[in-house]
């Protein structure tokens, strides 16, 4: 079991910190009172105290078998005054079994959600826990010539041949809201609603008033959607730092998935119509009316602001049919602790590929006054898609939350 370290439990960093001085073959072990010495006490003196003091410990039944904790301190893998320094160690007898792993993953995880940017480490280029460091995402960024590494977390930059060094993590974050937007978009809920709404503007004459009535309702229904994101990625941020919590939402994620695969297997062999089901037949009935009631309204005002209240009613209906995709997708940003910019710009860039069909059927209506709608065949397999997603995201959000962090 790994959990935090308890308040009253600090004594035990004294023995893994002795356990964390790397003795190499052939070389007697130090005093255990050398952990007495200045340099040595950075990592354990007042833990607890200071602001980044975070500390994870693995526990065998009843016995604290390792540690690992970071503090902000000038040790010897220190490169700033924002940046958390690491100390792992294990007893002998426990090593080798995947714990030290799992103890950096989990606390890797843990600094994410606590916001920290990076992590750093020191180590001796002949110690085995090098490579271990490594497969957990460290690179080393500095040698000396005491043979010892520094070693840095977080270092996203990959090498593309022609365009040159590109940040991987902020390419997967906007491909995510590119794919995870586009299936969220064809969702027959809103599809429907649009059609109709251009139907009825396709017969007005006033031309100026066609295009702001329509472009209304799909700014309208893309500031919803923001706001929806927003709310939700600021509760997120602040959830996600309860695994209980994380873990329930990404369960009720998984099962939402498997729904929707059902669902699509359902309408295969059944041959039926995977329209909208949030809908009745008699709520579109009150919504054609209402659409039929703006439109021909002779105020342009009101008109205007009866569109703006018809996306936004209908967008509300369209999140509790697709609730999944746009909650998964804030999840995302939420573990990897977007700055407030960079969720705005995101949340932007997933809400455009959420609109994009229903902006290219709007276009080619308004240009050619026929309305090529987009077949209900491509809802019904977004419900797979979006399923598969949900199903994918919601089981690593469970069990491999550090990849969808995108450190590569």
């Amino acid at each position: 079991m790994i959990r935090e370290l308890k308040q009253d439990e600090n004594k035990v960093l004294d023995i893994f910190l002795y356990e964390a001085i790397f003795i190499p073959e052939g070389v007697s072990a130090p005093p255990k009172d050398i952990i007495n010495q200045p340099d040595l006490q950075v990592y354990v003196k007042d833990f607890g105290k200071n602001k980044g003091d975070l500390c994870l410990v693995a526990q065998v039944r009843d016995k604290i078998v390792g540690a690992v904790w970071v503090r902000i301190m000038n040790d010897y893998g220190h490169i700033d005054n924002e940046t958390p320094s690491f100390a792992i160690s294990l007893l002998k007898e426990y090593r080798n079994y995947g714990i030290g792993t799992e103890l950096m993953k989990q606390m890797l995880m843990k600094l994410k959600l606590e916001g920290y940017k990076q992590a750093s480490l020191a180590v001796q280029k002949m110690n085995y826990a090098v490579r271990m460091y490594r497969k957990v995402g460290f690179e080393i960024v500095d040698e000396n010539d005491e043979s010892e590494s520094n070693l840095k977390y977080n270092n996203n930059e990959v090498n593309i041949p022609v365009i040159g060094k590109v940040d991987a993590k902020k390419v997967s974050i906007s491909l995510s809201a590119i794919v995870i937007g586009l299936v969220d978009g064809f969702n027959p809920c809103a599809m429907w609603i649009l059609i109709f709404l251009i139907s009825m503007l396709i017969g007005m004459k006033n031309k100026k008033r066609m295009w702001v009535l329509g472009i209304t309702f799909l700014l309208s229904s893309a500031l919803v959607y923001f706001l929806f994101l927003i709310s939700w990625l600021n509760l997120a941020v602040f959830l996600n730092k309860i695994v209980y919590i994380r873990v329930a939402i990404s369960a009720i994620a998984t099962v939402l998935g498997v729904y929707q695969i059902v669902r699509f297997t359902s309408s295969v062999f059944n041959q039926k119509d995977d329209g909208c089901e949030v809908v009745d037949s008699k709520g579109r009935k009150k919504i054609i009316k209402s659409i039929n009631k703006i439109v021909k309204e002779k105020s342009f005002i009101l008109a205007l602001l009866g569109v703006v209240l018809l996306a936004f009613s209908v967008n509300i209906i369209e999140l509790l049919c697709s609730l999944g995709l746009p909650v998964m997708f804030s999840e995302i940003l939420a573990v990897n602790n977007i700055s407030k910019t960079g969720q705005v710009l995101y949340s932007l860039l997933y809400i455009f590929f959420f609109l994009i069909d229903d902006i290219v059927v709007f276009i080619i209506a308004m240009k050619t006054l026929e309305i090529k709608a987009i077949s209900n065949k491509f809802g019904k397999y977004s419900h797979l898609i979006g399923g598969i997603i949900m199903l994918v995201i919601g089981l690593l959000m469970i069990l491999k939350p550090e990849w969808l962090m995108f450190n590569f």
